[in-house]
């Protein structure tokens, strides 16, 4: 059987609560809700088994301190992924959300997204990952 993550945000998660229902039995499903908003839908459709982004995201904040050789990882996985366009500074400099935040806020910011994402992927086979439909 297939595993599908579902980053549940906004009203998307409308969606995926109903493509929840409809995989019911056919997928193993895996939520992530990024805020509380998303968290009181699933809750309210009877999902219960959800990964809470914001709180995570927010305890890793307040704990992880950026080391270097993570830094060299997530910058060589951007490079790889992006076939040589895009590096973590070049990321980061061209992401409009962390235009407010200084180089080490934002550095800050990227490590804890990305030890976030990588210990949820751990965990869990995820064959298919829907974030936003276009």
């Amino acid at each position: 059987m297939k595993t599908i993550l579902f980053f549940d945000r906004c009203d998307l998660t409308r969606l995926y609560i109903l493509l929840t229902k409809e995989l019911e039995g056919n997928a193993n499903i895996i939520h992530v809700a990024f805020s509380d908003r998303e968290a009181k839908e699933l809750e309210a459709a009877g999902i219960s088994d959800y990964v809470d982004y914001q709180k995570e995201l927010s305890q890793l904040v307040d704990s992880l301190k950026p080391q270097e050789q993570l830094i060299k990882e997530i910058d060589s996985v951007i490079i790889e992924q992006s076939k040589g366009q895009f590096s973590l500074n070049a990321s980061i400099q061209n992401d409009r959300g962390y235009s407010l935040l200084s180089y080490q806020e934002a550095l800050l910011l990227a490590c804890c997204h990305y030890t976030l994402w990588k210990r949820i992927f751990s965990q869990q086979h995820v064959d298919f990952m829907y974030h936003e439909l276009a």
